[in-house]
């Protein structure tokens, strides 16, 4: 199963365990790492390790007793997978204070909070194998085109929160001018998150992304998968990629930030920079049809183009290949 369907299984109601990420099974606790002050926690492209301030010995509870498994679909008709119950210790480790319940989603549980100093901020809590990289290509980001990472520890990531008022898929529903705003906005933050890999983050490549498509049997994917093919054996270049870019996971965090729009929520990916443009080709979900209208996916992919440097026959490709694996999928 390729890496879509271990986060479609997780969905569907099959726990999938990340405990090799932060303990094995058996352990009852991790001792809790230093809390980091910037945002990145570990070495980043620069090579520089961001400064640290100890928090009081604590201890967190491994990922075993992080989770209350829901049981399977047949038991689980509402489709949640599991119930993060480890919030409460990060809230007491980091003194954050929420400031109402947790939203709990099928793989994670998310906190809005402010910190003692009064910094607002959103914890979330999401054990599952590919959040976890998530959270750690984050906290690895130096939080200049992402959302900045405050503490980061296993499964558990505090971000800054976006407190603008501005949302990119209100922006894209006022018209061709708003839509054109909207996916300038879009590549010029995928552009600015693009790093050169190192080693040091956890990613997944673009070929085992795609093994769904490249392994499909369904002649009706044939072009498709001829096309993932030609651009998966012969690369441009190679970073490491946000994987997920879209109107909903860049924000709004003010008019007095540089930048004001931010990514989050990352799949963490690695392969041609080109294949992080191909999604936001596709939202936002409410015109899906519409966005791939030709006159609208030739003008978006034009507005694309000129923000990038990326050649529109090159990005049209990698939308075609993005297309049908999404399709795929659902």
């Amino acid at each position: 199963m390729g890496e879509g369907g271990v986060a479609r299984a997780a969905v569907a109601g099959q726990l999938v365990f990340a405990k090799t990420f932060i303990g094995s099974a058996n352990d009852s606790a991790i001792e809790m790492m230093p809390a980091k002050n910037t945002g990145a926690c570990q070495l980043g492209s620069s090579g520089a390790m961001a400064n640290s301030t100890k928090l009081p010995a604590k201890k967190i509870p491994a990922i075993t007793s992080l989770m209350t498994v829901m049981g399977p679909p047949a038991d689980n008709p509402t489709g949640q997978t599991c119930r993060v119950s480890a919030t409460a210790s990060y809230l007491e480790a980091w003194g954050l204070t929420a400031d109402a319940e947790p939203v709990v989603t099928p793989t994670s549980e998310v906190t809005f909070v402010h910190r003692a100093d009064g910094t607002a901020a959103v914890l979330r809590v999401a054990p599952i194998p590919e959040e976890l990289r998530g959270g750690a290509l984050m906290a690895w980001w130096p939080g200049t085109a992402s959302a900045r990472v405050l503490e980061h520890l296993g499964p558990a990531v505090l971000l800054e929160r976006a407190e603008g008022p501005r949302s990119l898929a209100a922006l894209a529903a006022e018209g061709d001018a708003g839509d054109d705003e909207a996916t300038r906005v879009l590549a010029e933050t995928a552009l600015r998150l693009h790093a050169k890999p190192d080693g040091v983050v956890r990613t997944v490549p673009l070929r085992r992304w795609f093994s769904d498509l490249l392994e499909a049997s369904d002649d009706s994917y044939a072009d498709a998968r001829r096309t993932a093919l030609r651009l998966l054996d012969d690369p441009w270049d190679e970073v490491v990629l946000h994987g997920d870019i879209h109107h909903g996971n860049v924000l709004d965090f003010g008019d007095e930030r540089t930048p004001r729009w931010k990514a989050i929520d990352p799949k963490a990916l690695l392969g041609e920079s080109c294949f992080d443009y191909a999604n936001l080709l596709c939202n936002p979900h409410e015109t899906y049809e519409a966005n791939h209208e030709s006159s609208r996916l030739t003008r978006r992919l034009a507005v694309v183009a000129s923000a990038t440097g990326m050649p529109a026959d090159r990005l049209r490709d990698w939308h075609t290949a993005w297309h049908a694996l999404s399709q795929l999928w659902s």
